[in-house]
């Protein structure tokens, strides 16, 4: 399957193909990916968190997917050219979308719930993310001129903060990840212009941003998860293609060096798998989708395989971790 952007949660993963066709593949309970599947509909730009998944169609407009069997059930008379997601307690969900550089919101209390009208969060900025703790709180990060921002909502039912510049990591940055950590705290993540991944926390919801602490890495590409045991990991694609991680082991723990996991990518996502490690999935500088986990933190790595040919007899000791120098 050769695709261009993926969308990835534990039981589905979506895949823009090269044409703009929307394809899905599915988890089976064996943990193992099936074939991919065609859904007969194009987008530009899909996402998915929780029960939601939405995309922009070729139309420019925002519409909501089905899970089954993948086809749009509801489409706004909306435009927009950026799309970010976040599940909420209780099947709810909020929608934040960029239209002429500016950020709109919608969400629903529950999975059965009406959609709120769009309204608009402010702006100018670019390439948004957004991130939900399970208690509600909502954090959005975005860029504006190399520097990141960031909008905040404590509860549902609490007003949001005004825009809140959060400086410009490595020279400025050029992508962003947001991620929820154990306490509810959000960790934003940011390549800057020098090349390596910069991050800022919060220890807890609502308290001040440490500073800046670069990771190095010299990446291209990046994406964010936490681990079974609370603490967070980060994926790079490098300037050579291969795939670098680093982890914590525990909440606020120490970041493990770099390890190669080598492969020859153009962009990663990074995801918790069905046992008690990490899973990755990368564009492959031949487009093609591929993906690599290990079995608990720590534990050897898989090699890079075609998703759709998985099968239940693979080994999961394939081969050993090498350090990668940081920065």
């Amino acid at each position: 399957m050769k695709a261009r952007h993926l969308s990835t949660s534990f039981a589905t993963i979506y895949a823009l193909g090269l044409l703009d066709q929307v394809r899905v593949i599915r988890r089976g309970p064996d943990g193992f990916w099936g074939p991919w599947a065609a859904t007969g509909s194009n987008a530009k730009r899909l996402v998915q968190a929780g029960p939601v998944t939405a995309v922009i169609g070729v139309d420019d407009r925002v519409a909501i997917y089905d899970q089954l069997p993948g086809r749009a059930r509801h489409t706004w008379d909306f435009q927009a050219s950026d799309l970010s997601a976040a599940g909420l307690s209780r099947g709810g969900s909020v929608l934040l979308a960029s239209a002429g550089g500016r950020v709109w919101g919608t969400e629903r209390d529950s999975a059965l719930a009406p959609w709120t009208r769009w309204v608009p969060l402010g702006g100018p900025v670019d390439g948004l993310v957004v991130a939900a703790t399970p208690k509600g709180a909502l954090t959005v990060c975005a860029r504006v001129d190399g520097e990141v921002h960031c909008l905040s909502r404590p509860e549902r039912s609490a007003t949001w903060s005004a825009w809140e510049s959060l400086g410009s990591p490595g020279g400025g940055a050029e992508d962003l990840a947001l991620v929820v950590m154990s306490r509810g705290g959000m960790a934003v993540f940011a390549i800057g212009r020098d090349g390596a991944v910069h991050h800022r926390w919060q220890d807890r919801p609502g308290s001040p941003w440490n500073e800046w602490v670069s990771l190095g890495g010299l990446a291209r590409s990046l994406s964010v998860t936490r681990t079974a045991s609370g603490g967070l990991a980060l994926f790079i694609t490098g300037h050579a293609g291969r795939v670098g991680t680093r982890y914590q082991s525990r909440p606020f723990g120490r970041w493990t060096p770099w390890f190669d996991l080598h492969g020859d990518a153009r962009a990663v996502f990074a995801q918790q798998s069905y046992t008690e490690g990490l899973e990755a999935f990368v564009l492959g500088t031949d487009d093609e989708v591929r993906h690599a986990w290990c079995a608990r933190l720590g534990t050897p790595w898989t090699e890079w395989q075609l998703l759709e040919r998985e099968f239940a007899g693979l080994r999961l000791d394939s081969p050993q971790e090498r350090a990668l120098p940081a920065g």
